[in-house]
């Protein structure tokens, strides 16, 4: 008898398809998107614990030894506890800078006839193959390199919010980490 093994990919890919409503090319999904936002709360709320931790770190300081002098050249106490809180919130303008960059150096077009052309950040559009599911009423978009031979890992969403020309997805991972990313339509 001969045995035929299926890769784990593949019986992924077929578990999908014949979910509920098997896999269509949703047409509210279909067209040009470009990121606007990204909202990761879990990791807002994990800055802001490290950002609060900080600060009382810094009103905890009570004298300043000589490479406190040479880094921030003064040895007055509140000058650099005030210098140091403005780090900070260097920092976090910084961090949000980048997520918003990141936001906008999202973008896909999804056509109807399954094709998904993606770029991300300063990277060349490359095209994948994107299908939806409808799996206990979610519909979940998959943006697969692997159908069309190409390397690179399964994009996976859930729509959380597909209304004209704003679309939110969630990330989907594995991992206790949430985020999502808003899209707007390209006219």
């Amino acid at each position: 008898m001969k045995k035929i093994i299926i890769p784990a990919f593949l019986l992924g890919t077929i578990a999908i398809a014949s979910c509920k409503g098997g896999a269509s090319h949703d047409g509210k999904l279909t067209g040009k998107w470009k990121g606007v936002s990204i909202e990761s709360p879990t990791e807002d709320s994990m800055s802001l614990l490290q950002e609060q931790a900080y600060l009382q770190q810094v009103d905890q300081l009570t004298t300043v030894d000589e490479n406190m002098k040479k880094e921030f050249k003064t040895s007055n106490l509140d000058s650099i506890k005030t210098l140091l809180r403005g780090r900070v919130a260097e920092q976090k303008n910084m961090m949000a800078e980048q997520k918003q960059k990141s936001a906008q150096g999202l973008e896909f077009t999804l056509e109807g006839n399954g094709n998904a052309i993606v770029k991300i950040d300063s990277a060349k559009y490359d095209t994948f193959t994107w299908y939806s599911v409808n799996v206990d009423n979610n519909t979940l978009l998959y943006i697969d390199p692997m159908i069309k031979g190409k390397e690179g890992s399964l994009m996976a969403f859930k729509v959380l919010e597909a209304k004209g020309d704003d679309l939110k997805l969630a990330v989907h991972q594995t991992s206790d980490m949430k985020m999502s990313v808003n899209l707007k339509k390209v006219k």
